[in-house]
């Protein structure tokens, strides 16, 4: 209607339009190329990407693992639902941050500790004094900008780290296949040729049935 029209400062000329609206502003997708081709739809789905997270995303039950377990660097305020000073330190910290040009797309959020208490205490074992304090904002730059410096810790469950193994396994052997057929041959030679020489003689596992002399005094 023209109320979103005004809104937005677009005209029905300029329509079809995507756009996000977040953090009191709006990001309109700058290609009009909606058509069903798998450029089109790439392109489309790698924007909705990168804007699709406000300046503080509020982890949830229904947004919280797919955030968590995601490929993004993730910046996490675990606060407390009274604690307004720390919240507003951590957007603070976070516009400082979105207002400068970064290679690495990062992604600030924040936990209730009154509903991530148990997960919180249960992957990331936390120590008061291991943590980053809201009052130096510069060591968290300064960690964002040296992520590949950093030493991290897997949240995941042993079985997890089991399966995530197994799978990258699977996934490189479907990669490089030709490699892995070679490789289980010649490992398949190799052991048919090592029992084959040292498994025990039939002699040596049989009963023997030759008849004994029995003599009588």
């Amino acid at each position: 209607d023209e109320a979103c029209f005004k809104k937005f400062s677009v005209s029905p000329s300029d329509l079809p339009v995507i756009l996000i609206a977040k953090d009191n502003m709006y990001h309109i997708y700058g290609s009009h190329d909606f058509s069903n081709t798998k450029s089109a739809q790439e392109a489309l789905i790698h924007w909705i990407e990168e804007e699709q997270y406000p300046l503080i995303t509020k982890l949830g039950p229904q947004n919280g693992m797919q955030v968590l377990q995601g490929h993004v660097p993730v910046v996490i305020n675990l606060f407390d639902a009274e604690d307004k000073t720390s919240q507003s330190k951590f957007r603070m910290l976070a516009s400082a941050w979105n207002k400068q040009q970064h290679e690495t797309k990062v992604i600030f959020a924040e936990m209730d500790r009154s509903m991530w208490k148990d997960y919180v205490a249960s992957k990331f074992n936390i120590q008061h004094e291991t943590m980053f304090s809201l009052d130096d904002a510069q060591s968290i730059y300064d960690a964002l900008n040296h992520l590949d410096q950093l030493q991290g810790q897997s949240t995941l469950a042993m079985h997890q780290k089991l399966g995530v193994s197994v799978s990258h396994g699977l996934t490189w052997m479907s990669t490089h296949w030709l490699f892995s057929l070679f490789s289980l041959s010649i490992l398949s030679g190799l052991l048919y040729r090592y029992l084959t020489h040292h498994r025990p003689k039939g002699a040596s596992i049989l009963p023997s049935f030759r008849q004994t002399d029995h003599h009588k005094d």
